[in-house]
């Protein structure tokens, strides 16, 4: 990552910052084909010696060096079904955004969401029960008016 953000040198600081991250993703991507690869094709592979251990455990046991080599695959095996179920669920949450949602509507919906989800829908205050918008805010500045008290007009003031 260091050596893709220091490979750009730009005078323009925000034209600098863009490709500094095209870089760094373009060697991420490349990275991270190199290191992961195709987690399907790796995922079909581990099944399939997988599969082929167990044959032939059914017919005779296993060595202890193949015994150590199954357990080696089969780790790996649930390495990769955990990885490729977070590929899955990253992008069945990135296939709901459409093209601009990302930065506007999307965003939007969530804070509607959360709006609706932090709303107060009612207040009990001396054995009542609040409903109305009115009556529960004038019930929660009584309160906080009670708490806080009134304001002492001061002798002298800054004039800002």
């Amino acid at each position: 990552v260091a050596d893709a953000w220091l490979s750009v040198d730009d005078t323009d600081p925000f034209r600098r910052l863009m490709r500094r991250l095209q870089a760094t993703a373009r060697k991420l991507t490349s990275w991270s084909a190199r290191t992961i690869g195709n987690v399907q094709h790796k995922l079909a592979l581990s099944r399939e010696r997988l599969l082929r251990f167990d044959k032939a455990q059914e017919d005779r046991t296993l060595s202890a060096h193949e015994e150590w080599l199954r357990k080696q695959i089969k780790g790996s095996y649930l390495g990769l079904a955990s990885l490729e179920r977070t590929i899955a669920r990253q992008r069945a949450r990135i296939a709901t955004l459409k093209d601009g949602d990302a930065n506007t509507s999307f965003i939007h919906r969530q804070c509607s969401y959360r709006r609706q989800k932090n709303r107060v829908h009612s207040l009990n205050v001396d054995d009542r029960t609040l409903t109305d918008h009115a009556d529960m805010a004038s019930a929660a500045f009584a309160h906080f008016d009670e708490l806080l008290g009134t304001a002492v007009d001061r002798d002298r003031t800054l004039d800002l």
